[in-house]
């Protein structure tokens, strides 16, 4: 009996120390689990002064965003309503899309070079503006361009960052990290009326949830594999343009003479002026967790043959 038991607990002995190099295993496994998922964080800086070089700054008198080059010949992708005017008119129950370039329409890129731009008028580009899209041929010599990724295929919840412009006067463009939240089509907003009917643009975009700024439309939306798969077009900030007409209006020293409000205790009120510190206070100090993209598919490139149209209908 008694060498019995010392078999049994040899052999329990020697499984436990044949098993025993499983468990330090365990620690770097988790470990490795806790480095990758790190990654994307780690390069963040690299990847920011990596693609950054693809990236322009667009102008006009009407305000400023972003565009990027797609590829060495210096064709920029950016949001048509950064670059263009649009008007509409009825052909039958088709709506014929007019396009005309913002007033003093310039790009400047990442070295400080500045040119003026000018649009296409095909009808591909028509199409692109219905989905808030262009693409613009220039002369730039880009140093760097960015390429388009497989927008169908992105899965909701995939790493996602955006790097973009965020207003006329920042310094440097804005990074901005987080992932795709939902695929919806746009609300169906009228862009324009043709006649007496509302033309109304319908097209899929994709709900990115990272807290993208005010002034960030064009921005590059990147995948991990630095391809960019969608271009913000809209960010779902508390804000208009009736605000921000309200607002520069607010900085005229007259704008609250003779608009006051006295009360009995002898407090007096400027009720625009205080009117006007509360849209300051929602401007600067929101922020926003979202935008809306439009895909990548929507482009209407020389190599893109059979992409979906988007539909535009009164």
């Amino acid at each position: 009996m008694i060498l019995r038991l010392i078999l049994v607990f040899y052999i329990a002995a020697m499984l436990s120390s044949t098993a025993s190099p499983q468990i330090p295993n365990a620690i770097p496994s988790a470990a490795k689990v806790k480095i990758e998922s790190a990654t994307p964080n780690a390069r963040l800086a690299d990847r920011y002064e990596a693609l950054s070089c693809a990236l322009v700054r667009i102008t006009s008198d009407e305000g400023s965003g972003t565009g990027f080059f797609i590829d060495n010949a210096g064709t920029i992708v950016t949001a048509a309503h950064l670059v263009m005017q649009t008007s509409f008119s009825l052909e039958g129950r088709a709506i014929r899309v007019q396009m005309s370039a913002q007033h003093n329409l310039k790009a400047t890129t990442s070295d400080k070079v500045t040119r003026p731009i000018e649009l296409s008028t095909s009808k591909a580009a028509a199409e692109m503006a219905a989905s808030d899209l262009a693409v613009i041929k220039t002369s730039f010599t880009p140093r760097c361009h960015l390429e388009i990724g497989d927008s169908k295929g992105l899965r909701i919840g995939s790493h996602l960052i955006a790097i973009g412009y965020a207003s006329f006067d920042s310094p440097s463009a804005s990074l901005y990290e987080g992932f795709l939240g939902s695929r919806h089509p746009h609300a169906p907003i009228p862009i324009g009326s043709a006649g007496l009917q509302s033309a109304i643009s319908t097209y899929e975009v994709m709900r990115i949830q990272m807290p993208i700024a005010t002034g960030a439309s064009g921005t590059p939306v990147i995948t991990d594999d630095n391809r960019v798969v969608g271009i913000i077009t809209e960010e779902t900030a508390i804000w208009t343009k009736e605000l921000a007409d309200f607002l520069a209006l607010a900085k005229q020293p007259k704008l609250s003479a003779g608009m006051t409000i006295s009360f009995s205790n002898g407090q007096v009120i400027e009720p625009l002026k205080l009117l006007s510190q509360l849209i300051l206070i929602v401007h600067e100090l929101e922020t926003p967790g979202a935008g809306l993209a439009v895909p990548t598919y929507y482009l209407k490139l020389a190599t893109d043959a059979g992409r979906p149209p988007s539909n535009s209908s009164p």
